[in-house]
């Protein structure tokens, strides 16, 4: 395994907790509120929106869309690489996107990797798929634990990023499998995933992190899922595993755009929480609507002032045997 990694040890980084009494709670009330549009694929536990204000264009300090941004946050964290090096696609190879959500890394790979490289993806909920798609793009509506029989040995690179908020550790170890049958012998697999660490850099912060650590306990989440990818790669049967792991964009705290976008990307992710968080009762860490958005200012006031405010992701590379 290779690993490149950016020293942290100037940081502060929180550790997980376990929550367990919230895991097991079943007594929750839920919180009055509007409530957002998630998908309702049957078995899926994914807690981000599926709706027209996940899609719209962001009401922060950018123009673009939540995922968009996101997309574009990701893409500078790595060095403006959406494609790691070591993978060469070539004209005839076909690629496929696993969860697409608005489609911004599919829309990119159109255009640089060219029309002779045809370019699928699917995801649980199609509400955000873009309405006039590059002729050698389609989408689909396919979960990645179950992914179409015909699709065995069709690909030479499936890309799949941010899916720590929607699967178990069994539906992880469903989703390599199946990524590796639908893969050609000797493409590649990347994930995108965010650590199972935050830096904590004040109260909001710390709040938001325990808020976060319950909700993925109750759901039953794969919250460190980052730590403990390389082995279930190797376990599946991948080699050649590469970890990268980043700043997500910049701190967050300077007074960039593209500190702005980090911020804004990030905290977009967090109002996508409000729903699950108070159909739970607020997790024993909020009691109505109106805190949950004052904890939101809070946070984006606490990134917006203070160093050293940001967090780290990783992308994750790995080959199936020739």
């Amino acid at each position: 395994m290779k690993i490149d990694e950016n020293d942290l040890s100037d940081r502060t980084i929180a550790g997980s907790e376990k929550n367990e009494k919230f895991a097991e709670s079943t007594d929750d009330f839920e919180i009055k509120h509007e409530e957002r549009t998630y998908q309702q694929w049957k078995g899926s536990n994914y807690v981000l929106p599926a709706d027209e204000e996940e899609k719209r264009r962001c009401v922060f300090l950018t123009s673009a869309r939540r995922l968009d941004l996101q997309h574009l946050v990701i893409r500078r964290s790595f060095g403006n690489k959406f494609i790691y090096p070591c993978v060469k696609i070539s004209p005839g190879d076909r690629v496929l996107e696993s969860g697409a959500g608005s489609g911004a890394w599919i829309t990119e790979a159109a255009k640089v990797l060219g029309p002779e490289v045809q370019i699928d993806g699917f995801d649980i909920e199609g509400r955000l798929f873009p309405r006039h798609p590059p002729p050698n793009v389609s989408f689909c509506l396919a979960s990645v634990t179950e992914l179409p029989a015909a699709w065995t040995g069709r690909y030479t690179f499936v890309h799949q990023s941010l899916l720590t908020a929607a699967l178990q550790r069994p539906q992880w170890e469903v989703a390599l499998s199946e990524i590796h049958r639908v893969l050609k012998p000797g493409g590649w697999v990347q994930l995108i995933e965010t650590g199972g660490t935050w830096n904590v850099v004040g109260p909001y912060s710390r709040k938001f992190l325990t808020m976060y650590e319950r909700l993925t306990a109750r759901k039953n989440l794969f919250f460190d899922c980052v730590q403990q990818l390389p082995d279930l790669l190797t376990e599946t049967g991948f080699t050649d595993i590469h970890v990268v792991e980043r700043d997500y964009g910049c701190d967050m705290s300077l007074g960039t755009p593209e500190a702005a976008d980090a911020r804004a990307g990030f905290i977009g992710m967090l109002r996508g929480l409000k729903t699950p968080v108070l159909k739970l009762g607020g997790l024993g860490l909020v009691y109505t609507s109106e805190e949950f958005d004052a904890d939101i200012a809070g946070i984006e006031q606490e990134y917006s002032t203070t160093p050293n405010s940001c967090h780290h992701i990783a992308m994750i590379l790995a080959q199936k045997r020739e």
